[in-house]
């Protein structure tokens, strides 16, 4: 295995504090639907983001079969707390449009970030949903939607064409979509839940098959560690250039181009 200071650093366990590291994908709330989540508060994730040395975070809700509304408020008190180290998602139902409209306008007004869509998990099919009333009031606003899944690279496609303005995200590492990522500016592919991903799914598949800047951090933490998504990175046998871009580098050139006023 090359050379590589970030690798040192994490054996070493010392935060990543020499590079900018983004977290695109992370969760927050006291507990999910099925367990109880301690050191939760937004004082004590600053302070988790530290030990890693994560400079930013997006977050959304982790109770995802409850009332979005509440979960989202959680997330935006956060991020009012602590606005420089947290940013927010709108997380939206997928069996409920007619919420859409009055969640989408709070969102807004508590500066959201975008959308975070997770159907495959509320018992609704991703290439039967139709997103296009919240995709329409997003696509002017510089959004980013972060989607768990986005069924078929076919129906990606498809929402890529149409809303050319909103940031695409594909939500867990996966080749799946890896065309998609490479033809449409506005598409881009996350490495979380990389850990446990099949072949297609780990980190140097991931480089090998779609434009290295076009890769993005994502933990799912506070469900799962930050560990198991810098260490993938870390281990992975790409070039220190490539690590660097996929841990921050890429997302602070997007938050730039998104106007997001954050310090990295």
């Amino acid at each position: 295995m090359q050379n590589s200071e970030i690798l040192a650093r994490v054996r070493a366990g010392k935060p990543l504090d020499h590079i900018p590291v983004v977290d695109l994908h992370a969760h927050l709330a006291g507990a999910s639907d099925y367990y109880y989540i301690p050191y939760s508060d937004a004082d004590a994730v600053v302070a988790y983001l530290d030990r890693f040395g994560v400079d930013h975070s997006l977050n959304f809700p982790i109770t995802i079969n409850s009332d979005p509304a509440v979960g989202n408020r959680h997330v935006y008190q956060a991020v009012k707390r602590h606005p420089r180290r947290l940013s927010a998602l709108t997380m939206l139902h997928a069996q409920f449009p007619e919420d859409w409209p009055e969640l989408l306008r709070e969102g807004h007004a508590a500066g959201t970030r975008g959308i975070k869509l997770i159907a495959a998990y509320q018992s609704a099919g991703d290439d039967a949903m139709d997103w296009s009333p919240a995709f329409d009031y997003a696509h002017d606003k510089k959004w980013m939607v972060l989607s768990h899944s986005w069924g078929t690279a076919q129906t990606l496609e498809r929402w890529a064409k149409a809303y050319p303005k909103l940031i695409l995200i594909c939500g867990h590492a996966t080749g799946t979509y890896r065309d998609v990522v490479s033809t449409y500016d506005n598409v881009y592919q996350s490495t979380c839940a990389a850990f446990c991903a099949g072949r297609h799914g780990r980190i140097e598949p991931l480089v090998n098959q779609m434009p290295v800047d076009k890769i993005l951090h994502g933990s799912d933490a506070l469900d799962l560690d930050l560990g198991t998504s810098i260490g993938p990175v870390a281990y992975a046998d790409i070039s220190e250039e490539a690590k660097e871009k996929i841990l921050g580098r890429n997302a602070a050139a997007l938050m730039k181009t998104l106007d997001w006023n954050v310090d990295l």
